[in-house]
C-alpha cells in the first residue's frame, strides 16, 4: 500500500515535465493523458495475467502498472478539484470541492462492487474490464469537453 503513494510523488515532476510539453497544455489534455495512463495500467495488468496463465509472475508487470496508475493519478486528481472550480461561479466553489469529494467516495464504493468480482472472474477478463472502463470514462471525458467553455492553460 506503501509503494503508490511512494510513486505519486515521484511522478509528481513527470507530470510537471508532461505538463511543458505543448500536447498537454490544456486542462482536458492532461486529463486525457492521465485517464490514458489509468487504461493503460489495467491493460498492463491484463497482459500479464494473460501471459502468465494463473501462474505466478515478474514483479516488474505490477511495477509498470503502479507507474502508470501514479502518472494518471498525478494529472487527473489535482486537475479535476481546479477544472470544477474554474467552471464554478467563485459562490460555488466550496459545493465543487464537496462535489469532487462525494464523487469521489461514490468511485470507491463502486470499486469495491467490481473488487466483489475478482474471485469469480478470470484475471485477463477482470483486468481488461477494468481497463474498457477506464477507456469509456477517457471517452465520455473527451466528449463532454467540447461543451466546457474552454478553460486556462496550466
Amino acid at each position: 500500500a506503501t509503494l503508490p503513494a511512494i510513486l505519486v510523488f515521484v511522478m509528481a515532476p513527470l507530470a510537471a515535465l508532461l505538463s511543458r510539453l505543448s500536447f498537454t497544455r490544456t486542462i482536458p489534455r492532461k486529463l486525457l493523458v492521465g485517464m490514458l495512463g489509468t487504461a493503460l495500467s489495467m491493460a498492463l495488468l491484463a497482459v500479464a495475467a494473460h501471459l502468465s496463465g494463473g501462474k505466478p509472475t515478474s514483479a516488474a508487470w505490477l511495477l509498470g502498472s503502479f507507474v502508470l496508475l501514479g502518472v494518471g493519478e498525478v494529472l487527473v486528481a489535482p486537475l479535476l478539484q481546479l477544472s470544477l472550480c474554474l467552471l464554478a461561479p467563485p459562490a460555488r466553489h466550496g459545493i465543487m470541492v464537496a462535489v469532487f469529494f462525494g464523487a469521489l467516495a461514490a468511485g470507491y464504493h463502486l470499486a469495491g462492487r467490481v473488487g466483489a468480482y475478482w474471485p469469480t472472474h478470470p484475471k485477463p477478463l477482470f483486468f481488461g474490464g477494468l481497463a474498457c472502463l477506464a477507456l469509456l470514462g477517457t471517452g465520455l471525458s473527451v466528449l463532454s469537453s467540447r461543451w466546457l467553455p474552454a478553460m486556462p492553460e496550466q
